[in-house]
Formats: C-alpha cells, structure tokens, sequence
C-alpha cells in the first residue's frame, strides 16, 4: 500500500504510539541492539513553565542543554522518558501494550517498533503538508509486570529493519534509486 493512508509513509501521532525522549538515537539503538531492558517514565517535569526562559538563557550563555543533560542522566540509569506526562502516559502506554499484546496472541506477529529517525518529505514541489516517515524499525516488546507497574522495552530479537515502503515510494514517484 503505497498510499497516504499507510503509516509507514505517513506516521500521525495518535493514541497507539507514543514519542520516546531521547539525548541520542544512536546510544538508544546501541542499548536495543544490546538486549538492555529500558524502563519507560513520562514526560520529564525538568522546570516550571515559567523557568522555561530561563533554561534557553542559561542554555545560550552556558552552552549547557538542562533537559539533554537530565536525559543521559535518566538513560545512564536505565530510564527513557516518554513525551507524555501523568495520566496521559499511563493511558496510552496501556493501550500500546494491550494492542501489542494482542496483536502477538492472534497473528503471532509482534506489531511493536521503535521508528529511529523519521524522513519529512512532501508528495509534489507545491505541496505545502509534509509527511513523515519512519526510516529504521526496531522490533521490540513492552512487558508490564503488574498493574500500576513500570513499563519497560526491550529488542524482540528480530531483525532490525529500514523502511522498505518508504524505499519503494521513493522509488516509484521520486526515481530515487535506493539499492
């Protein structure tokens, strides 16, 4: 399916996905790529609206990224936040894990990816609604040992895979080789 309607050529945030937060691609893909089991926590609350000013100031005089630096504290211990606060965290992930969940149950298929890097490309030069795309999905499982309890994600032990819709898009509309 090479239409818009399919989300690997045209991901929308939604309520069956969720953004991880992260200092660094490559060092989340090297802790997948490792079987390291990462908790999942909500959105970081780093500083007050009203601070928010003030970390870009500090930021441009120091040279220092408050909410990078409190990332790779969080990811040194075994912690990926979610760009999802409270209830909204919970809600969603909940629903993520049940979809995958079933999902795995009734086809034997894990459905659950972490996309790395997204493309933004736009269907003609005069169109004015970008696209977003996924370009490398990475199998992975999400356990919750109890109710209440922390999600965590891990590799499935699949293979890890580039986009191949997106490659086959690029390919017929744009003549983009990508062999």
């Amino acid at each position: 399916d090479l239409t818009l309607r399919n989300r690997f050529l045209n991901f929308r945030p939604s309520r069956k996905n969720a953004g991880l937060l992260s200092f660094d691609l490559e060092t989340l893909e090297d802790a997948l790529a490792e079987s390291r089991r990462l908790t999942l926590a909500p959105r970081p609350r780093v500083a007050g609206e009203e601070e928010v000013r003030n970390l870009e100031a500090q930021r441009e005089a120091t040279g220092e990224d408050v909410v990078e630096e409190y990332l790779r504290s969080s990811f040194d211990e075994g912690v990926v936040h979610v760009d999802l606060a409270g209830a909204e965290f919970d809600k969603t992930l909940t629903q993520i894990y049940r979809d995958a969940k079933s999902g795995l149950e009734e086809s034997g298929a894990n459905i659950l990816y972490v996309a790395l890097g997204f493309l933004r490309w736009f269907e003609t030069d005069a169109a004015e609604t970008p696209r977003r795309a996924p370009v490398i999905l990475v199998p992975v499982n999400l356990t919750r040992t109890r109710v209440g309890g922390d999600f965590k994600i891990e590799a499935s032990g699949a293979d890890v895979r580039i986009n191949v819709t997106l490659l086959e898009k690029m390919k017929v509309d744009f003549g983009l080789d990508t062999t």
